[in-house]
């Protein structure tokens, strides 16, 4: 009932949902990823193509405090491109017989981007990897 209130008011299903922008429901309601998958690839089913991204970028590590400057130019790259559908999360993985699974225990951490269009993600790896 109070969602039906808020509707007529004006507000967005992610306003409701308690979320702070729009980008950040879509990242958690993304219809194209399979959440209880085993591995990469069957995790992002939805999507064209998965970039292994690699820890020693152009700013810094992944997991030191330069992580939160290269994520937000990241972003702030995909904007300046045009890049409107991708997705980038850290998994912990581990290679098995060149399937990246899902590992918890003995993985290790991973960024990857995943895209729906094949011409973004060779842009992004031109001039990110």
């Amino acid at each position: 009932m109070l969602s039906i209130i808020l509707r007529l008011l004006g507000k967005k299903e992610w306003q409701i949902r308690g979320f702070k922008t729009e980008q950040e429901y879509n990242w958690a309601y993304d219809t194209r990823v399979h959440r209880r998958a085993n591995d990469i690839k069957h995790f992002y089913v939805g999507y064209a193509v998965i970039v292994k991204c690699p820890y020693d970028s152009k700013i810094g590590t992944l997991f030191n405090e330069n992580y939160r400057k290269f994520h937000s130019t990241l972003d702030e790259w995909m904007k300046d491109n045009d890049i409107r559908h991708y997705r980038t999360d850290i998994h912990r993985t581990w290679n098995n017989n060149g399937n990246d699974e899902f590992n918890e225990i003995g993985g290790t951490d991973q960024m990857y981007a995943a895209f729906t269009n094949e011409k973004d993600a060779a842009w992004f790896s031109l001039n990110w990897l």
